[in-house]
This record gives C-alpha cells, structure tokens and sequence, in this order.
C-alpha cells in the first residue's frame, strides 16, 4: 500500500484566485464520485477556520496525495451550551454539548461553495435547546447556517441537524461535539 503525502496551501476566497479555487471544488465535485470530491471542515481547536480537502488517488505504486487548502474566512458560534439550557421561559432545561468540529461531504461542500461564490460572509454554527415539546424529551440541535451578506432573510442551513438526547449525540449531522 502506497503511503499518503501532503500539500497545503492559503487562499482568501475574495480574490480572483478564491474564486477560482471555489469555482474548481464545485467543478471537481461534479465530476467525481461520492468519496472522491472536495470536504469542508473547521475545528475549534484551529479558530473555526474553513479548511478545505481532497484525497487524491495515486496511480498502483504511486502514493495518494492529501490536498489541504486554508481559507481566510471563520465560523462562528450562536447559542448557548452547557448542562442546563433553556430556550424559553416554559421549556425544561436540557444539555446541549459544546461545538467542536464541522464536517461537510459531497453535495453539503457543493451548497456550501455554491453560496459562498453568491457572496456569503458569514457561517454560523447555530446551538439550540429545541421547543418546549423537544425539550420534554431532552433534545438539543445544532446545526451550521450561511447568510448572505446582501440579501435580507437569506440564511440558509447546510448539511445536516446534529440532533442529542440528554446530551448523547442521537442523529449525525454536519456538526460534531
């Protein structure tokens, strides 16, 4: 089995040259299999700073190439965390477990670089302690929001609700604890 080596490489996805590397995820997703396109991530431990990345298959005998690229934009964080949150007066308290990692694959990176080529500056992971109903059964949602900065109203999920009962993840989503 051939060993795996690593490229890494910066882009401000407001220059020419992030809206070219944008423009080629989108393109390179479309043209490849499930597994082989583009993934975004950001992670706590690195600021919440999006990263992209792309295995590449080497030939037999040649090693496979891990392709990293850092882009200039964060993700921040909305909600609160904790033990015991309380979204509204009458819901019972319930333990929504702190962000640490996103992860988006496939189709979620092509919305993702899709909206970001339409201008969104502003990707939020959203925390939240549920209804008053949900919260009767101790569930908690956290899921990544991407607004756009010029339109009103426009923000839009992308990927997949985590969904937790009594703080134990239920259903996967884009976000992990």
């Amino acid at each position: 089995m051939a060993t795996c080596e690593s490229t890494y490489q910066s882009v401000d996805l407001a220059s020419k040259e992030g809206k070219a590397f944008l423009r080629k995820v989108l393109r390179d997703n479309d043209n490849s299999g499930w597994s082989d396109g583009w993934n975004a991530n950001a992670r706590s431990c690195d600021d919440w700073r999006l990263d992209f990345s792309r295995t590449i298959r080497g030939k037999v005998g040649e090693p496979d190439v891990a392709v990293n690229v850092r882009t200039d934009l964060t993700v921040s964080l909305s909600g609160k965390t904790g033990p015991a949150v309380q979204s509204f007066h009458h819901s019972k308290p319930v333990c929504v477990p702190t962000p640490r990692r996103l992860f988006l694959h496939g189709t979620d990176t092509s919305a993702l670089v899709a909206l970001l080529l339409r201008g969104t500056d502003r990707l939020t992971i959203c925390s939240s302690g549920g209804s008053t109903s949900s919260s009767e059964h101790g569930l908690a949602f956290i899921h990544l929001d991407a607004k756009l900065s010029d339109e009103r109203y426009s923000t839009v999920q992308v990927g997949g609700t985590t969904v937790y009962k009594d703080g134990h993840r239920l259903v996967s989503g884009a976000v992990d604890d």
